[in-house]
């Protein structure tokens, strides 16, 4: 009797879970707890080629990300989960930065509900850069990401 109950206990944990399971092989979240912006290293997270990325859907100060590598046959996907992502809350800030950065996709296809799964600079100051790539960041596509007040 105890273990049936400890499984109906655990049923609506597993299946809440489910709900937020994009299918990805990591999903990004702020290095520093109670943040508002990812600024991460690719190569300290252990990424690897053909990697599926998932970027929890919420607000954000500023996504900067370096070091995330694929290949030509790998390339890795940056997908938005569970919603919309919003970023770039800081005047004058960035919304997306990508710094070495090399064979990827970049989608905003994870929610059927949003048209765009990013939108860099909604409601936000004008930002001075609304998407940036640098540091010999190539070999990429983005697709459904709204850009504005740049």
């Amino acid at each position: 009797m105890s273990i049936l109950l400890f499984v109906l206990f655990l049923m609506p944990t597993f299946y809440a879970g489910a709900q937020t399971n994009c299918g990805c092989d990591i999903t990004l979240t702020p290095e520093i707890p109670g943040s508002n912006y990812l600024y991460l290293d690719g190569t300290k997270l252990g990424i690897k080629p053909g990697y599926k990325i998932c970027i929890k859907a919420g607000n954000y100060d500023h996504i900067t990300l370096f070091n995330f590598q694929g290949t030509a046959t790998q390339p890795l996907t940056f997908i938005n989960c569970g919603g919309k992502v919003i970023c770039g809350g800081t005047a004058g800030g960035g919304g997306i930065t990508l710094k070495n950065c090399r064979y990827f996709k970049w989608t905003g296809t994870g929610d059927p509900a949003n048209k765009y799964g990013f939108n860099v600079g909604a409601g936000s100051p004008i930002l001075s850069t609304g998407v940036s790539m640098s540091q010999l960041s190539s070999d990429f596509e983005m697709d459904h990401i709204e850009v504005t007040n740049t």
